[in-house]
């Protein structure tokens, strides 16, 4: 398994829609095949802060929770709760 990885795509779309997707935890089941739900445990600011998601893929089947911090242009996330995940550490960096 790699221990880390990166990736780069261009969406023809404006950051600030873009941003509002990734921040759109509700509907993640909706996109994501393996995804059974996402929970937003608490937010600040109108932004969510800790969100409980599950997992349920043919490798991997895991409910864990992951912190968040936003920057106007960025977000990252970590885990800080997971049953079979030691680590999910991340960020999208959004570039106009």
């Amino acid at each position: 398994m790699a221990d880390q990885t990166s990736a780069s795509i261009d969406i023809a779309a404006k950051p600030d829609d873009v941003m509002a997707v990734i921040a759109d935890f509700e509907h993640y089941p909706d996109w994501v095949d393996s995804m059974k739900s996402a929970e937003v445990l608490t937010s600040v600011a109108g932004k969510a802060k800790t969100v409980r998601m599950v997992l349920d893929h043919t490798l991997v089947k895991d409910s864990y929770v992951l912190a968040y911090e936003w920057k106007p242009d960025a977000v990252s996330w970590k885990l800080i709760e997971g049953n079979l995940l030691k680590v999910m550490d991340g960020s999208h960096l959004l570039k106009s």
